[in-house]
């Protein structure tokens, strides 16, 4: 779905996942959960993009819904991947950058 001029998001995948379309490439913020590569390629695929147009990944926080297919989309596309040093490290370590209190304290 077309948010703006050359700003599009992604339908069908849990969180938001946008596509920011420029000269150079695609770029993508977020990639919603595990195995969401699917619909987001499909998506692409629609658009008359392919894997190999994605140049850069941006991740907003390490949580599953945003970052759940980071690594098949870096897989596919060689994109290279932004996030900042508190996330970036969170992802490597296959970690939420945040906790979460359940018990209601």
């Amino acid at each position: 779905m077309k948010v703006i001029e050359n700003v599009y998001v992604v339908a069908g995948v849990t969180a938001n996942v946008y596509v920011l379309a420029d000269s150079d490439g695609l770029t993508l913020i977020d990639t919603g959960l595990p195995h969401s590569e699917k619909t987001i390629l499909r998506y692409l695929a629609g658009k008359g993009w392919s894997a190999r147009d994605i140049k850069r990944i941006l991740i907003t926080h390490a949580d599953v819904d945003h970052d759940g297919c980071l690594a098949a989309l870096q897989q596919q596309s060689g994109a290279r991947t932004y996030a900042s040093p508190i996330e970036a490290k969170a992802i490597a370590m296959g970690q939420s950058s945040r906790r979460f209190d359940l018990s209601g304290n």
